[in-house]
C-alpha cells in the first residue's frame, strides 16, 4: 500500500541495512558458481594453468589477498633462496619465459 499524499515512510533516506547484500550481485555470484562447477570446477583451472598460464594467473592476482600475514621463521638462509628459487621456476615455466634474469644468488 502506498503512503498517503504528504507523508514519508518511516526508513525513506536510509538505504540498504549495513552488511546486506546486493541482490544482482548475490544472483551473479550465484551463477559464476554455477558455471564454475558446469565447466569442472578445480579441474578445470587446473587445465587452464596449463593451457593458458597468463590468464590463470591473472585470475590468482585478483583474488588471493593482496597482503599475507606470515611468520617469516619458517625458511632461514639458505633455505629461504633455494625456496624463492623454486618458486620463480615454476613461474618462469607456467609464463614460457625462457630467461632467468631474476635469479637470487
Amino acid at each position: 500500500m502506498a503512503a498517503k499524499k504528504g507523508t514519508i515512510p518511516p526508513n525513506a533516506g536510509q538505504g540498504r541495512r549495513r552488511g546486506s547484500k546486493n541482490k544482482t550481485t548475490v544472483l551473479l555470484k550465484e551463477a559464476i558458481e554455477e558455471s564454475f562447477a558446469n565447466v569442472g570446477g578445480a579441474e578445470y583451472l587446473t587445465l587452464m594453468a596449463t593451457v593458458e598460464p597468463r590468464a590463470y594467473l591473472t585470475l590468482l592476482a585478483k583474488v588471493l589477498p593482496s597482503k599475507i600475514e606470515a611468520d617469516i621463521n619458517v625458511f632461514q638462509g639458505t633455505q629461504l633462496v633455494e625456496r624463492l628459487q623454486q618458486g620463480r621456476t615454476l613461474a618462469s615455466k607456467l609464463l614460457g619465459d625462457s630467461h632467468d634474469e631474476h635469479r637470487v644468488h
